[in-house]
């Protein structure tokens, strides 16, 4: 149950992040949100690859020494490649919420723009942190929000 909520509120916010794209007459925004996503999907994917080669290379290599250095190497690496993905959807989502900065003049925009980009370096809480921050600006948010550029 609890999965079918969540992609209730990933399609819930990719709807919004489009609808406000729409609204304000700026792609960038629905662009750079996207890029994000696949990004971070794309890292997930080749880590799942990366991690169950490295495990396989085990039950097929036996234990033997070069079977388990392959385990660790391949782990790694698909480790390291997931956290390539989130510095790089990190960037991406600190763009797109520094564009409704521009909109808005909400600080926490930008603050929520750090707070992802750092934490996705960091790989730590402070992402999270900062999509608190997001999810309180889009709160915030006035519900008579227009484009104001051309």
């Amino acid at each position: 149950m609890g999965l079918l909520f969540r992609w209730g509120g990933a399609v819930a916010y990719i709807i919004g992040i489009f609808n406000f794209s729409k609204k304000l007459n700026n792609g960038d925004i629905f662009k750079n949100f996207i890029y994000s996503f696949i990004i971070v999907i794309i890292g997930v994917i080749l880590f799942v690859i990366l991690s169950a080669s490295s495990i396989a290379s085990i039950f097929i290599g036996g234990h033997s020494f070069g079977a388990k250095s392959a385990f660790g190497v391949m782990f790694f690496v698909g480790l390291f490649v997931l956290w390539l993905s989130f510095i790089l959807s990190g960037f991406f989502s600190k763009k797109y919420l520094d564009i409704f900065y521009e909109y808005t003049n909400d600080n926490l925009f930008k603050y929520a723009g750090l707070g992802v980009l750092g934490g996705s370096i960091l790989f730590g809480i402070l992402a999270i942190i900062g999509w608190v921050i997001a999810l309180v600006a889009f709160f915030r948010m006035s519900d008579n929000l227009e484009s104001n550029q051309s």
